[in-house]
């Protein structure tokens, strides 16, 4: 029998980011919770939450599930042993309070950056303690194929010390950076980040910010404020050089000569199904009761942000 699953929020990630402007389906494109869960082999929709009419009659008619505008109205429903909460990011806490009152799930998985603030992400986490709840928050490259073989290679254990970082993004530190930030920490450990000791001037033109941190290490985040631009990392090691191309689709290990030590690449069918690769993450670790790392580094991620 597949695991309940209730949806909250069907908006883009919810439920559009698959379709198109005629609600054609988006050819080989598995963005969504919507779709992630219903072609699931180990979860299937049960309960949808959004006040958008509209967007609740097509998810029901694409994909099945109950609907309803308001947590409300599912006080009495049976609790669902997964819930996806996918609404803007200052409801988090306030939704999580309210279905705590009434529904107690095995596992959430919660959209970054978990909470509005390093304070709101805290009280989130107690309250998934008192619940004894495991949660996943939704930072995607953390989950991604490429990111945990590199992780696991010789080349990348004999790297040495991490020395400076380098980000190119665009928009809000904590909406899109926040993705490298995390996978960071994946990639090292925990205590990576540290906080921020000084800032430097930001240079208006090029919207870039460099900052060193309590650990010695200097950040540069280039594209602050701009529209759109492709996301890249660079770590610079003692040893080698990591380079995140392509949004994280490409990682590349070069020597500081220059030459290639490894990539460690995923198709584009993989990349652009990355929530259906964070869902069989879940779903493989769903009976582990062992709570995962992910909420104590996205609350890290939150404290580094702010120390800036």
């Amino acid at each position: 029998m597949k695991i309940k699953t209730a949806i909250i929020g069907l908006g883009k990630i919810g439920l559009t980011y698959d379709f198109n402007q005629d609600e054609k389906d988006t050819e080989h494109s598995v963005k969504t919770h919507c779709r992630a869960v219903s072609e699931s082999y180990f979860f299937e929709i049960s309960t949808l939450i959004d006040l958008d009419s509209t967007a609740l009659e097509f998810a029901m008619r694409k994909y099945g599930g109950q609907g309803f505008k308001s947590l409300s109205e599912v006080k009495h429903q049976v609790t669902p042993r997964l819930v996806i909460i996918s609404l803007p990011t200052s409801e988090h806490l306030n939704t999580l309070l309210e279905i705590s009152n009434f529904w107690n799930p095995d596992v959430y998985l919660i959209e970054k950056p978990f909470g509005a603030s390093a304070s709101e992400a805290r009280k989130m986490n107690e309250v998934l303690i008192r619940q004894n709840s495991k949660v996943y928050v939704n930072y995607i490259r953390r989950f991604l194929p490429n990111f945990r073989s590199l992780k696991s290679s010789k080349i990348f254990d004999g790297r040495g010390s991490l020395l400076s970082v380098k980000i190119t993004g665009y928009g809000t530190l904590l909406n899109i950076f926040s993705h490298f930030l995390d996978l960071l920490i994946y990639l090292e450990d925990s205590s990576i980040l540290g906080h921020s000791v000084s800032t430097s001037t930001r240079n208006r033109f090029d919207n870039c910010l460099t900052i060193e941190t309590s650990k010695g290490m200097r950040f540069d985040f280039v594209g602050i404020g701009d529209n759109h631009r492709e996301c890249e990392m660079l770590l610079f090691y003692e040893k080698i050089l990591v380079s995140v191309l392509n949004n994280g689709k490409t990682v590349k290990v070069f020597d500081h000569n220059g030459a290639i030590l490894d990539s460690f690449d995923i198709s584009s069918s993989i990349f652009n199904a990355y929530q259906e690769v964070v869902l069989n993450h879940i779903a493989s670790e769903f009976e582990i009761k062992d709570r995962n790392q992910s909420v104590l580094d996205a609350i890290n991620v939150h404290e580094f942000i702010e120390s800036i």
